[in-house]
């Protein structure tokens, strides 16, 4: 009996490429390092605002503080938008 070799030219399509496997690990990090990013900015805030900090008043502190909240928030919507297309995503395939 002989070997039959199957040659198969074309690559699956749900196979990522190393490249893109490399750009989406590093999009992973940059986004867990922006949420961290904001979550420190909004701590500290919030800690100048409860210490009436002198940079600016109170006032100053207060905008800062709501807008670190402001980002925060994005921030969240943003990834639970992303999981919840990934999820619509995965149960459409």
């Amino acid at each position: 009996m002989k070997k039959q070799i199957k040659k198969n030219s074309s690559k699956p399509l749900s196979k990522k490429s190393k490249t893109q496997k490399i750009i989406y690990r590093t999009l992973k990090i940059m986004w867990g390092i922006i949420g961290i990013l904001i979550l420190f900015w909004t701590s500290f805030w919030y800690i100048k605002v409860l210490t009436i900090g002198e940079l600016g008043g109170v006032i100053a502190g207060t905008i800062l503080f709501a807008l670190g909240f402001y980002l925060l928030g994005i921030y969240i919507g943003i990834t639970l938008l992303f999981l919840l297309i990934k999820w619509i995503i995965k149960k459409l395939k």
